[in-house]
């Protein structure tokens, strides 16, 4: 009997000591750290055409081994999108926190900056709604046809063009709006 009483002791402590560990853990990653968090509105768009860049080098290479996915090169079209809103944000006062917490939101980030005053395209912007509507910086990442499976006509995903297009034209009024604050902005070559 004593030896059953122990043993429901020792789980008992032992299920205090794992209770206080989780709110532990639970405490740390509230507090967790936001990666780039030292990036200037500079550094995120530097960043984001990068992303840009790489997607465009990309292509050098897409007839030439066509058999392959174009998903690395939607991903960095993707990121350079993304980047480019976050840059904005950031340049209008968004903490890096608050900028995590969109979470790949593209219509949110692109309704926060339109209240600081991006201006895209119609069609820029309605693009990039519905990519992150469909949730395609997602899907590129872990499925391998991004074609919309429970839709009879197996629709295909928007032109790799399309989002090529919508990368340059959110590029342009954010590289405006850091260079109208002074900073010297250096084009890349071939665009």
């Amino acid at each position: 009997m004593q030896k059953i009483y122990n043993m429901q002791r020792a789980a008992h402590i032992a299920m205090g000591y794992l209770a206080k560990k989780w709110i532990t853990r639970r405490e740390a990653m509230a507090k967790a750290t936001v990666h780039g968090s030292g990036l200037t509105a500079y550094g995120i768009y530097l960043l984001a055409q990068s992303y840009h860049v790489a997607g465009d080098r990309l292509a050098d290479f897409q007839d030439q081994y066509s058999r392959f996915s174009d998903h690395p090169r939607r991903l960095l079209y993707f990121q350079a999108l993304e980047n480019y809103l976050r840059s904005f944000l950031r340049l209008h006062g968004k903490e890096p926190e608050e900028i995590r917490r969109y979470d790949h939101n593209f219509s949110a980030m692109l309704d926060d900056s339109r209240i600081f005053g991006l201006h895209i395209k119609g069609r820029t912007e309605k693009f990039i709604r519905e990519s992150g509507d469909r949730r395609d910086y997602v899907r590129v990442r872990y499925d391998y046809d991004l074609r919309v499976l429970d839709d009879p006509a197996l629709r295909r995903p928007p032109a790799l063009a399309q989002l090529a297009n919508a990368v340059i034209n959110l590029e342009l009024p954010v590289r405006m709006a850091l260079a109208a604050t002074g900073i010297e902005i250096v084009p890349t070559a071939e665009r």
